[in-house]
């Protein structure tokens, strides 16, 4: 399970990253 958990956890982040790099690329267009 904690293997499972750490997986989704890093998932989050790497999504929240992307959703960032997103917003930030959209402002600049």
């Amino acid at each position: 399970m904690a293997p499972l958990r750490a997986r989704a956890n890093l998932t989050l982040a790497h999504g929240k990253i992307l959703n960032r790099r997103g917003t930030l690329a959209s402002g600049i267009a």
